[in-house]
């Protein structure tokens, strides 16, 4: 008998040691294999920000540039427009209907002011110190000199 209950506990001790070994060997798979699926993984959202980013700024590049052209092109309608060219180079007594001369400029950029709604004010300066403005109370600033 004693010997049967010595085979018992042997085999038990066998089962308990290949549990274990079996245990640690999955333990240690899972470990492994979280470990290498962390680490991809946050190498990817890594690099997915770091494109993403890119691709922010790249875009934010191309809308300052799209911009910046048409802003471009708004003030070159202005600037080749003859009405505000012959405003502007005809002195203020020399212009025998000032306010309608001023009211077809300023109707201009209101048109302007109406196409696109991210553009408060529009004002254009002569040389002579002339200011034309679709701003109704505009009052510039004391110390600001637009002829230099």
């Amino acid at each position: 008998m004693f010997k049967q209950n010595n085979k018992k506990k042997q085999s038990r001790s066998i089962q308990a040691h290949i549990l274990i070994y079996f245990s640690i060997l999955i333990i240690a798979t899972v470990s492994a294999m979280g470990a290498i699926f962390y680490y991809k993984s946050s190498r990817t959202i890594e690099k997915n920000a770091d494109e993403y980013a890119y691709q922010i700024v790249d875009q934010v590049g191309r809308n300052v540039e799209y911009y910046i052209g048409y802003m471009e092109d708004v003030s070159s309608i202005l600037y080749y427009n003859p009405i505000i060219n012959s405003y502007l180079m005809t002195k203020p007594e020399n212009l025998w209907n000032k306010e309608a001369e001023e009211q077809k400029i300023v109707a201009l950029l209101d048109s302007i002011m109406k196409m696109r709604s991210d553009i408060v004010s529009i004002y254009i300066f002569g040389r002579d110190g002339q200011v034309i403005t679709n701003e109704r109370n505009y009052k510039l600033k004391e110390y600001v000199d637009i002829r230099e």
